[in-house]
């Protein structure tokens, strides 16, 4: 354990004032100046405050996001899964398991429920109160989803042999299905989650019946595509107009924005893929306990990850070129996936300025790396501070010559909170703030 040496200051307060304004700190990951980018990704569990199961996850941003399953469980993190509070500390107008969220910020978020009848329920307020602001009688609500803050779109099982599309204008206050007209085929449904529409117009979703449905146009017209060798397309997802998956017990491929599906191989994992998402050649699922990579567009997979109990569903948001966000499962399990941008460096670069990096991961546990640039011959100091002010742990302290270096931070003696870690070299000082989750 690495001795701890309190500041003479007389409270925390006084330290964090003189603290932040000697200190140059920066919150939010930066990207590396490399010359040619490549994202890495890791990891890390989170406690979701429930055990109830959790079916629907939906990231904002790296730091926001909403959760929510079983027994009319929402749960909300807005520190990027440091905490999850309850997003439904209010209950009673909310029935049944939650079987889709979705939301544009902390504050405004939609879910839906089918105990009998299907629902939407509405929020403004970050989950203090739900309103109810539709009900479809005898429906089933598959998947709901914002292209922005006021339009989004609703799929459900067929009711009187027509599908349920539904579509607002006006933030969900009220939904509409004019022009929205799809026949049901024989004893077609769709599947929980398996619905995804992009703001050029763009929509999909899976089926019971070795179909995928398409749209080009917001739902005006529509079309299928068979997908031979997978019966239920649990998941549905495309990375671009044209490059999308389907999954189930198994993966089928579409490159040609889902005119047509083939076989992608023999996914591993045993279960069913309950969630798929993607950016360019990645692709991710989740299924049974396992969360699965694919660098090649589904032509090869790795797993990345272990959740607890079954994973039921993934959802990421790109943020500075990389994907970041969630995975959810029966048990009330949560696992957060962080990228940043790395690449081929150019060690023989000429440095001509100090620089201290985001560490990553970050949150981590317990091991994190720190990069930093030095553009002259310096004694370098690294330390750890705890939210009191306290020297927590030294990273490094010793003499550097000019260049770029990377120092992997080991926190096993140290306990889960926020954390800051100060660089000193020459006349340069610099601070960042970064997150143990154990």
């Amino acid at each position: 354990m690495k001795k701890l040496y309190r500041f003479r200051f007389k409270n925390a307060a006084a330290f964090l004032i003189a603290f932040f304004a000697t200190a140059s700190f920066s919150q939010d990951s930066q990207s590396f100046d490399y010359n040619s980018n490549v994202c890495n990704y890791s990891w890390i569990n989170q406690i979701s405050g429930t055990t109830q199961a959790l079916r629907t996850v939906k990231a904002v941003n790296d730091m926001v996001a909403w959760s929510a399953g079983a027994g009319a469980t929402v749960r909300k993190t807005i520190n990027g899964g440091l905490t999850w509070t309850d997003g439904n500390p209010n209950p009673g107008v909310i029935n049944g398991l939650i079987y889709n969220i979705d939301a544009v910020d902390a504050n405004n978020a939609w879910c839906t429920t089918s105990p009998a009848d299907t629902y939407i329920y509405k929020t403004t307020n970050g989950g203090i109160n739900w309103t109810q602001v539709f009900t479809q009688p005898a429906g089933f609500i598959n998947g709901i989803q914002f292209i922005n803050s006021n339009t989004g779109f609703a799929q459900g099982d067929p009711v009187a042999a027509r599908w349920s599309l539904w579509k607002t204008t006006n933030a969900g206050t009220t939904w509409d299905s004019a022009g929205l007209y799809l026949p049901q085929s024989g004893t077609d449904a769709g599947w929980v989650n398996s619905f995804q529409v992009t703001p050029d117009g763009n929509m999909w979703f899976g089926t019971n019946n070795t179909r995928v449905y398409r749209s080009t146009n917001f739902g005006a017209t529509f079309s299928f595509a068979a997908t031979t060798g997978l019966v239920n397309s649990y998941s549905v997802y495309f990375n671009n107009p044209s490059l999308g998956l389907a999954g189930g017990t198994t993966i089928v491929k579409s490159s040609d924005g889902g005119v047509t599906y083939t076989s992608a191989g023999t996914p591993p994992g045993t279960g069913n893929v309950n969630g798929i998402q993607g950016k360019d050649n990645d692709f991710w699922y989740i299924r049974g306990t396992g969360i699965y990579r694919s660098t090649n567009a589904g032509s090869n997979w790795t797993q990345a990850h272990t959740i607890a109990g079954t994973g039921n569903f993934i959802d990421f948001v790109e943020l500075d070129g990389c994907q970041t966000g969630w995975a959810v499962s029966s048990t009330g399990a949560v696992a957060k996936m962080l990228g940043i941008q790395v690449g081929i460096g150019n060690n023989n670069e000429i440095v001509n300025s100090y620089r201290l990096e985001q560490n990553f991961p970050n949150p981590f546990n317990p091991v994190t790396t720190i990069a930093f640039e030095l553009p002259f011959a310096s004694d370098v100091n690294i330390k750890v501070i705890d939210i009191l002010g306290r020297d927590a742990a030294t990273i490094f302290s010793g003499y550097k010559t000019p260049g770029n270096y990377t120092i992997d931070f080991d926190a096993t003696d140290l306990t889960s909170g926020i954390y800051f870690y100060k660089m000193t070299a020459g006349n340069f000082s610099e601070v960042k703030k970064m997150t143990l989750l154990k």
